[in-house]
């Protein structure tokens, strides 16, 4: 359940995307070889579900991954887990990043762009992407 296991599921499952992985940064190597983006041969993608990790006892609130963690630095996105179960949706889980991790627009930004880049669907490719930021960018020139 600890740090291991994230490194368990990227040395010896060759993952590249590992769902949760909260407590990576318990170990520093790990860390700092597969979640600072500017490992780029080494990086993999975290997804965080943020209201979840505290409801099912993960992670506590006030000592939460996400408080160090910074999408722009770090390859992290945001997801939701087990909404049917938990009344959840993103909107929460963004909502939870505001209040307690301090995110802004940019931050959910990132996020959803590490999100894209690390998606499975081979149609996401550098043209996707490009036309996805513009969308960010019509949106941030209005407010």
């Amino acid at each position: 359940k600890g740090a291991d296991s994230v490194e368990w599921a990227i040395e010896e499952c060759s993952a590249d995307r590992i769902g949760h992985g909260y407590r990576v940064n318990e170990d520093e190597k790990l860390y700092n070889k597969y979640v600072i983006k500017e490992n780029k041969k080494t990086t993999r993608h975290l997804e965080m579900c943020p209201r979840s990790s505290v409801l099912t006892r993960d992670q506590n609130a006030s000592d939460h991954v996400l408080k160090v963690i910074d999408p722009k630095i770090h390859n992290v996105s945001l997801s939701v887990d087990n909404p049917e179960v938990q009344l959840n949706q993103l909107s929460t889980e963004y909502q939870v990043c505001v209040d307690d991790y301090g995110w802004n627009f940019s931050a959910f930004k990132e996020a959803n762009l590490n999100g894209l880049r690390a998606a499975f669907d081979k149609r996401v490719d550098d043209s996707y992407i490009e036309d996805f930021v513009k969308c960010y960018e019509l949106y941030d020139a209005d407010n």
